[in-house]
């Protein structure tokens, strides 16, 4: 069975969509697109993807996935901090260390 977290209805396993409106599917790919741009923060323009990841992770919190939606937020802050460090770094003296 699985439990909408919008509505708390049981539904078949296997459902795509509850009754209620609430997405099984997309609410999964939202949760992966969350943490791929955090990690892309990390070496691929670090302002872009970090914020991805931070609105990314207000719409899980927003859609019930509040662990996962805090994490990215973190996460993204983390990750395009760091990866903006390791770009100047990398610009500065020509290695990322």
């Amino acid at each position: 069975m699985r439990i909408c977290p919008k509505c708390g209805l049981n539904n078949p396993p296997g459902t795509v969509a509850c009754n209620c409106g609430y997405d099984f599917k997309r609410s999964v790919s939202l949760v992966a697109a969350g943490y791929v741009c955090a990690v892309l923060a990390l070496g691929f323009f670090p302002p872009g993807f970090g914020l991805a990841a931070v609105v990314i992770g207000i719409v899980n919190v927003t859609k019930s996935k509040e662990g996962h939606g805090i994490a990215q937020i973190v996460l993204g802050v983390t990750c395009g901090f760091v990866g903006w460090n390791i770009g100047a770094n990398i610009a500065a003296t020509g290695h990322p260390w």
